[in-house]
């Protein structure tokens, strides 16, 4: 009986460290999603005190998310934070992707060159897998 009763509480406990990762990536994902948003709806510039883009929940756990996320969930996730890579790092001369961010001299915004309308979709559609 002592067994049974300590395996339910360590499955319970595991099951509930499962949904707060979950959480945490959607609030985590939301908090990007918005900050893009905002850019897109702002002629593709964002305050730089929206930099940088924090991706602390998913850098500490990533290397659990394959045994806690289906695998539809975790591919959308692992394109949604490449992105998210690429998008919160300064462009870089002579880079073949043209992602990233521009900082505006002597201005408190950075401006993107690229569409970030997809990235936001993307985000959209990772935010709902993990809902």
């Amino acid at each position: 009986m002592g067994f049974s009763l300590s395996q339910l509480a360590y499955f319970i406990r595991v099951e509930r460290n499962k949904r707060n990762i979950k959480k945490a990536l959607v609030n985590e994902l939301s908090v990007i999603k918005d900050s893009l948003s905002f850019a897109v709806s702002n002629g593709y510039k964002l305050p730089k005190d929206r930099l940088p883009i924090i991706t602390e929940v998913y850098d500490t756990s990533k290397g659990r998310l394959a045994s806690i996320l289906k695998p539809e969930q975790l591919l959308i996730i692992q394109r949604a934070y490449a992105q998210i890579k690429q998008v919160g790092l300064p462009m870089s001369s002579g880079a073949t992707l043209f992602r990233g961010y521009i900082e505006l001299a002597g201005g408190d915004h950075v401006i993107y060159q690229h569409d970030l309308k997809e990235d936001v979709a993307v985000l959209q559609r990772a935010i709902e897998k993990l809902s």
